[in-house]
């Protein structure tokens, strides 16, 4: 039981450290397109 809770948490510690990774990099994007005259809009999360 408390391995099954170990690895439940070490999987979402793993989400959450790809969604934060996610983010950092779509406000980097954000900021080098932000130079262009271009509209982007970024819909839903990843599957």
């Amino acid at each position: 039981m408390i391995e099954f809770h170990r690895d439940q948490s070490g999987e979402k510690s793993m989400v959450k450290q790809y969604e934060e990774m996610r983010s950092e990099f779509l406000d980097e994007l954000r900021e080098i397109l932000s130079n262009f005259d271009i509209d982007i809009e970024i819909k839903g999360k990843a599957a």
